[in-house]
């Protein structure tokens, strides 16, 4: 007999090593995103959650995630979508992020890097 999965009933060899576990661990939050591939910008309104990036994040990040946004940690939110509209409305910002909270101060028009733990 054996378990669910086709585990043996009877363990041949006990499992040995290790491994590290952090809790609660948010990084320094200092990688620029897009890394060597070239810095992605993002820009927000005061008051707004939704951040326009110039290139799609869904690669680099995952909702759940914080990141620095002008200056301001926001978390991606986890059950909204984000992606890039095809074709995009706007050229330079064709891909939105959303985050958890709205942005307190926005990016005042500036496009600013964004930056990921």
């Amino acid at each position: 007999g054996g378990y669910p999965g086709g585990w043996p009933a009877k363990p041949s060899l006990p499992v040995a090593g290790s491994f590290d576990l952090s809790f609660g661990f948010t990084g320094d939050l200092t990688a620029r995103l897009g890394g060597a591939n070239g810095t992605i910008y993002g820009r927000v309104e005061a008051g707004s959650y939704l951040v326009q990036t110039t290139q799609d994040l869904r690669p680099l990040i995952n909702p759940g995630q914080r990141i620095v946004v002008g200056g301001f940690v926001g978390i991606v939110n986890d059950t909204a979508d984000f992606g890039c509209s095809q074709p995009a409305a706007d050229k330079q910002w064709p891909c939105t992020l959303p985050l958890t909270e709205f942005h307190p101060t926005g990016t005042h028009g500036e496009a600013g890097e964004l930056f990921g733990s």
